[in-house]
């Protein structure tokens, strides 16, 4: 409930709040001092399904594949990229990014 007490605290300087990435929030488990007037939740499938019904198939296909040559370009340029290879280590890896020991310019690839 974390979120509730966020709200709760903020009161009137809460002006709005994006809730990206909840999964169940449906069941209303958002606590009792959640402001719903002045929150939003966002669901990717669900905008993905808006923006084909506004864009139509071709021109959402060619704005997505726009965008994502695009990333890639930008992210070529910082992004270092380290293939591992199978499970060998990957407990020590997966503990050195939980640590933030891992630098932010390194993309891990783990090959099963």
């Amino acid at each position: 409930m974390g979120l509730s007490r966020s709200h709760k605290h903020l009161g009137d300087n809460m002006k709005f709040c994006s809730n990206v990435g909840f999964t169940h929030w449906e069941d209303g488990g958002m606590g009792a001092d959640f402001i719903q007037q002045r929150s939003e939740m966002f669901f990717a499938p669900s905008h993905i399904q808006k923006r084909l019904k506004d864009l139509g198939p071709e021109v959402f296909e060619q704005k997505t594949t726009a965008f994502m040559q695009s990333t890639i370009r930008r992210n070529a340029s910082w992004l270092k990229l380290t293939q591992l290879n199978g499970s060998h280590g990957l407990t020590e890896d997966y503990l050195n990014v939980c640590e933030g020991k891992v630098n932010p310019e390194a993309g891990l690839i783990v090959e099963m």
